[in-house]
């Protein structure tokens, strides 16, 4: 192809990238969704220390948030459903740790004053009413230390998967109300 007299020709490699970094049609830009998700996993956490806030309200308002705000740093973004899956998850597993930091600081606060394991082995025998031989001797066996342990990382593992499934519905919810919003 002939040069045309007073156009510049550049090759591919030499052509300015002269679209801002936040512009993107697919695809997540996980330099832009950690930040909305570390936020969304804040909300969700102090969500979490509420009553009733474990049970789902604290992980699936983190997974809605993530989506959203992720959206309001990336405005051309299309966010399906599989993005706002990830961006939920995301913030589900922000909300999980700062909870999980936030518990563990108070349990060793609470251990030290030996109250932790008083009020779970209280607890416990409040909830088992029955004489039943395996339960007594699974309240024996909680009641240790190595049992105690135990209860605690299940409960953890539990609370986890709780947490992604939760926060992954609400990035689900979060992506289904922005693609409404935008009409």
């Amino acid at each position: 192809m002939a040069p045309v007299e007073g156009v510049e020709s550049f090759s591919p490699a030499e052509v300015p990238n002269t679209l801002p970094r936040t512009i993107s049609l697919t695809g997540v830009q996980w330099h832009e969704a950690v930040p909305a998700a570390a936020v969304a996993g804040v909300v969700g956490a102090l969500l979490m220390l509420v009553p009733l806030g474990v049970l789902g309200l604290g992980p699936l308002v983190a997974g809605a948030l993530s989506a959203i705000l992720y959206h309001r740093r990336v405005p051309f973004a299309m966010i399906t459903n599989g993005i706002g899956a990830r961006l939920g998850i995301l913030g589900g597993l922000f909300s999980f740790v700062i909870f999980t930091t936030f518990a563990a600081i108070t349990a060793l606060f609470l251990r030290s004053r030996g109250e932790l394991q008083d009020a779970f082995k209280e607890a416990l025998q409040q909830s088992v009413h029955g004489t039943d031989p395996q339960t007594q001797q699974l309240l024996e066996y909680v009641n240790t230390p190595q049992g105690f342990v135990t209860i605690l990382i299940l409960g953890l593992v539990c609370i986890l998967l709780f947490s992604v499934v939760a926060s992954l519905v609400g990035g689900i919810l979060g992506a289904s109300w922005l693609r409404r919003k935008r009409g």
